[in-house]
C-alpha cells in the first residue's frame, strides 16, 4: 500500500510528458467526436420537435442512435489507442 501511495505522490510531483506530436492528434480526435455529438443532438432535437407519429419517431431515433454509434466508433478506437500510448505504465518496484 505504501508503494502505491508513494507512486501517486511521485506522479503528482512530476507529471509525465509525452511526445508533443500526440497532442494535436488527440485534440483533433476530440474535436471530431464533439462535432459528431453536436450533430446527433441537433438531429435528435429536430426529430423530437417534429409532428411525426411517436412510433415513427422511435424508429427514426433508433436509426439515429445506430448511425451515431457507427460514426463515433473509429474515433473512439483511435482515442483509446492514443490514450494507451500516453498512459504511463505503473512502476510498482
Amino acid at each position: 500500500m505504501a508503494n502505491a501511495k508513494q507512486q501517486i505522490e511521485n506522479d503528482v510531483a512530476s507529471p509525465r510528458t509525452y511526445c508533443p506530436d500526440l497532442q494535436p492528434v488527440m485534440q483533433s480526435l476530440l474535436r471530431t467526436l464533439a462535432d459528431i455529438e453536436f450533430d446527433f443532438e441537433q438531429e435528435r432535437e429536430r426529430l423530437e420537435s417534429s409532428t411525426s407519429d411517436s412510433r415513427v419517431k422511435a424508429l427514426v431515433l433508433e436509426k439515429l442512435r445506430a448511425r451515431h454509434r457507427e460514426r463515433r466508433e473509429p474515433y473512439d478506437r483511435q482515442l483509446a489507442l492514443l490514450q494507451d500510448r500516453i498512459r504511463p505504465t505503473p512502476d510498482w518496484s
